[in-house]
């Protein structure tokens, strides 16, 4: 996600972040270092992506749906929207093939977690509007069928046992 070479820990960490880093991924390089600047300065990139909040809505869609058409409309709901962050910018992933079914997993960010649910909320609202009126409906759940037998008449065979 970060495109990374390596990370970098300060030796006070101690020796699990290695092995905590290893558990995640073993490939993962891992260099200690020793900081030499003032721990404010140090803390203040990690205090600012720690503001940050994401948002996330995941959104099934029928197999037959035009994906790219479908991802063009998400990811301009979610770059229109006055809140969402340009860096990261929002991304739109095709998640799922399941059953007819195709899953879009989005992704956006906002200045902090307090923001996460009303801009949930607007962005929800938005792309539900905006794939309507493009008529790309959004996948339905699955409905339950009842039917009811008739019952039977005299002289059929009922499956009862009698003795």
């Amino acid at each position: 996600r970060w495109e990374a070479d390596l990370v970098v820990g300060e030796n006070t960490v101690g020796d699990y972040m290695p092995e905590l880093l290893a558990k995640q991924d073993p490939n993962i390089p891992f260099k200690s270092v020793h900081a030499m600047k003032a721990k404010f300065i140090r803390a203040e990139p990690v205090s600012l992506l720690a503001a940050q909040g994401r948002v996330h809505i995941t959104l099934p869609m029928p197999l037959d749906t035009d994906a790219s058409k479908a991802r063009e409309i998400i990811l301009d709901v979610l770059n229109g929207h006055a809140s969402t962050l340009a860096t990261p910018a929002p991304v739109v992933r095709l998640d799922n093939l399941d059953a007819g079914t195709m899953t879009f997993d989005c992704t956006a960010y906002v200045n902090s977690p307090r923001d996460v649910s009303s801009v949930k909320s607007d962005l929800l609202f938005e792309t539900l509007e905006r794939l309507r009126t493009a008529k790309l409906p959004l996948t339905s759940p699955q409905s339950m069928v009842v039917r009811t037998l008739p019952a039977p008449t005299v002289g059929e065979d009922s499956h009862d046992d009698k003795d």
